[in-house]
């Protein structure tokens, strides 16, 4: 999922976080699994830099229902850069239909190798 315009969003099912290695020009990121209502499952990433946003993040459970917004734009840290976009995380509880058996098994700091 990309926040390309302000007022994009994505609710779903937290599935699993993991640290994803920046590349290429690219900063690390966290990536949120989150599971939609209508099935499909979407990669949410998010930069490690943005602490706030990470700590709202981890805060939610594995199974538990949140949204992501984005809010605004903010400011471009320096001269040429993009804006900053502001994300706002919102939480609707635990997911009733949530099952750890469709996948949603966190597994922390495992290396998933290349095929």
């Amino acid at each position: 999922m990309k926040f390309e315009k302000v007022g994009d969003k994505i609710k779903g099912t937290k599935l699993s976080e993991k640290l994803q290695p920046g590349n290429e020009g690219f900063s690390d990121q966290m990536v949120y699994e989150l599971k939609k209502e209508d099935g499909s499952v979407w990669n949410v990433g998010i930069a490690v830099t943005k602490s706030g946003t990470n700590a709202r993040m981890h805060n939610v459970k594995i199974g538990e229902i949140c949204g992501i917004l984005f809010e605004s734009e903010g400011e471009a840290p320096k001269k040429g850069f993009h804006p900053v976009k502001n994300l706002k995380i919102f939480t609707f509880g635990m997911d009733p239909n949530y099952n750890e058996l469709d996948g949603g098994a966190e597994v922390a700091g495992e290396v998933v190798p290349e095929m």
